[in-house]
């Protein structure tokens, strides 16, 4: 069934505006507002603003569709800006808020929580070179615990703080060698144990990303010597 027709009028705004009205001459019901510059709203409106179902095409080529609340965007609801990417998701308070799905024409995708327009709380990422995230956020960064899979085969399971990499962390390489312990600041910091494949182990203090200060080197065949290391190079025996 055709929605009915009705006279467009023109506000003191320059908008023009084709619907209903309520007793005090606001927009009310169904109704499509067309801004100066050809932005279109279409959709339910109760006293002078959008509420309920609508869809506002922007003059630059974004648009949303979805649902509205006393004129702002939410509910759930379906936005694409100018330039390709696509947010499918819950907003408030005209801002992302609750479970939703973020696309880029490149290839990112996001798939998780969002509060008042960021990413926050837990979610997934695929990124267009093939890396992967899946924990924690906090303002848009990977905060929290989370796992990120490296287009490279590399893979880090732990701590992150604002995007880096920041306490207690597992980090392995495709080739078997591993390294447990903690990280500042993307950064090998404090205690830590490095594993090569071929068995060997160093369990000790690193400092800037390099083994420094005490630590235990194991050998193959399991023997054990204690050392001392200066910015990734051993520099004594201490049973020497």
């Amino acid at each position: 069934m055709d929605k009915p027709r009705y006279e467009p009028v023109t506000l003191e705004s320059g908008n023009v505006y084709e619907g209903e009205w309520n007793s005090l001459h606001q927009c009310h019901g169904y109704g499509i507002l067309t801004w100066p510059d050809g932005s279109r709203y279409e959709g339910n409106w109760e006293n002078d603003k959008p509420s309920g179902k609508g869809k506002h095409n922007n003059s630059d080529g974004s648009w949303y569709e979805g649902n509205y609340f006393n004129g702002e965007k939410s509910g759930f609801g379906v936005y694409q800006s100018e330039d390709g990417c696509k947010y499918e998701g819950y907003f408030l308070n005209d801002a992302k808020h609750g479970r939703g799905i973020e696309t880029y024409p490149d290839g990112f995708k996001y798939e998780g929580d969002f509060a008042n327009g960021v990413k926050e709380g837990h979610g997934t990422i695929s990124f267009p070179d093939g890396s992967s995230y899946d924990g924690g956020f906090k303002d848009s960064k990977l905060h929290g615990e989370g796992t990120y899979n490296f287009s490279d085969g590399r893979n880090y399971t732990g701590g992150w703080n604002y995007s880096k990499m920041h306490g207690k962390g597992n980090f392995k390489f495709p080739d078997g060698r591993c390294y447990e312990g903690n990280y500042v600041d993307d950064v090998k910091e404090g205690f830590g144990i490095f594993k090569w494949p071929d068995g060997r182990r160093y369990e000790g203090e690193w400092h800037e990303g390099k083994q420094h200060g005490k630590g235990v080197h194991i050998a193959q065949d399991g023997t054990k010597r204690e050392g001392e290391w200066e910015n990734g190079r051993r520099v004594r025996w201490l049973d020497e």
